[in-house]
């Protein structure tokens, strides 16, 4: 019989989860060293590209953050439940032929 160890996928749901959250700490400590340094930029290029810059982080960092919450939400509520509900009712079937 093959078995999963649903206890495994929900520590590494959470492993994932806790590394989401330091990488969303150090984009953001990231883009305040670089929006400080942008600050003292000047010229006529300096505002689209500190306005691209922005944008990039304040949006880039969100979608994939809420997409890597998602995916750990999905484990730890659907893949790790519905193959545990799966797996009992199996075996149950299987008792009915023994």
């Amino acid at each position: 019989m093959i078995k999963i160890d649903t206890s495994a996928l929900n520590v590494q749901a959470e492993q994932i989860k806790g590394k989401n959250g330091r990488l969303t700490s150090g984009v953001e400590q990231m883009a305040g060293n670089a929006r400080r340094s942008l600050s003292d930029w000047r010229g006529n290029a300096s505002s689209a590209a500190i306005m691209k810059f922005n944008g990039l982080i304040d949006k880039g960092g969100e979608a994939r953050s809420a997409e890597i919450d998602a995916f750990v939400q999905l484990i730890q509520s659907v893949v790790a439940p519905g193959y545990e509900a799966t797996e009992e009712s199996n075996e149950s079937l299987s008792e009915r032929f023994k």
